[in-house]
């Protein structure tokens, strides 16, 4: 769901392109029992402290398309993947620990701005994820409210992270006891730095006791899911994924959340030479217990994209290409 992030609000179908009914019965189909929603914080909530949906994304030739309303767009979504037996994580605040502020009707005059600076403050993030929920969050697809994605460099550091969490955590429980919470480390969500980055996230309180850790990893050289735009080779070291994560597992332990990991992005380029690394990434993180979310699906035809995960399709949209290399490996565990 989201695309060209510094366009807004973007156009239906251009920066925010549909995904077709066919991706959600086609990881359904290949053993795939979830998904993970991804949305900006400007596109679902454009005014700090406003109401969600109250901006419609701009269109091409269709004014009158109910979509345009990125509520309405989500609960599409939700309703998309219950039919196909799929559930969904919310992670409709895809922002790095930022986001435009200026919205006045228009985004003319917009700036980014840090979570916890005076323009979004800490206060609105809470408000934020608490009117995410209250929309969201009895829909019988929703499995969980991931807070926001891969927080980093902030002014307000890791401690500041924290805070931001304490608070959202503290208003999703007024209104939800349920729901499970999904947290993003700090720096990134590494895997393999998540106890340097992390010194005091174990600290947050969940009184419904339902935080589940979320890290992601890649295995190219700089750990940023880059690949050299494909062309990378993979390393000889046919360990480094399940190495890169150990820090993560450990620290899972230490703290008593050893049933409570998640992977929450992981992927690498298509091709056979990386193959040996990831299925021992997959070994690894089967054996440590932690739940897994490849990515990433991507909706538009046969995009080039390094780690797409859905297969060729020919012009009329039917899949003529094999299963990618890494949803085979998935299947195969």
């Amino acid at each position: 769901m989201e695309g060209a992030p510094d366009t807004l609000p973007g156009h239906l179908n251009g920066e925010v392109f549909v995904t077709p009914v066919s991706h959600f019965a086609y990881y359904a189909s290949v053993g795939m029992d979830h998904v993970r929603l991804e949305a900006s914080w400007e596109r679902m909530q454009p005014r700090i402290n406003g109401e969600l949906g109250e901006q419609l994304l701009d269109h091409y030739a269709d004014a009158n398309n109910p979509l345009r309303n990125t509520v309405a767009l989500v609960k599409y979504y939700l309703d998309t993947a219950q039919k196909n037996n799929l559930r969904v994580i919310l992670d409709l605040c895809h922002n790095y620990g930022e986001r435009y502020v200026g919205y006045d009707g228009t985004w003319s005059k917009k700036s980014k701005a840090q979570l916890g600076s005076a323009q979004v403050p800490i206060a609105a993030f809470a408000d934020y994820c608490a009117k995410i929920v209250k929309t969201f969050g009895s829909h019988p697809a929703v499995v969980g409210i991931e807070l926001m994605n891969e927080p980093h460099d902030l002014a307000i550091g890791e401690g500041g992270w924290r805070t931001a969490c304490q608070a959202a955590i503290d208003a999703i429980r007024k209104i939800n006891t349920s729901i499970t919470i999904v947290i993003d480390g700090y720096g990134w969500a590494s895997a393999e730095f998540w106890p340097a980055r992390n010194p005091t996230l174990h600290t947050l309180n969940d009184p419904s006791k339902k935080i589940i850790w979320s890290a992601h990893q890649y295995f190219d050289a700089s750990s940023a899911g880059v690949y050299g735009g494909g062309s990378e080779k993979a390393p000889a070291n046919a360990n480094l994924g399940a190495q890169r994560i150990a820090p993560f597992v450990e620290w899972l332990s230490n703290h008593g959340f050893a049933d409570r990991g998640h992977m929450g992005e992981f992927g690498a380029p298509d091709r056979d030479e990386w193959q040996p690394i990831v299925d021992n990434f997959l070994k690894a993180a089967r054996a440590a217990g932690l739940r897994l979310t490849a990515h990433q699906d991507i909706a538009y035809p046969n995009d080039a994209y390094t780690m797409n995960l859905f297969p060729a399709t020919n012009s009329a949209g039917v899949i003529t290409g094999p299963d990618r290399r890494i949803v085979r490996l998935i299947k195969a565990k």
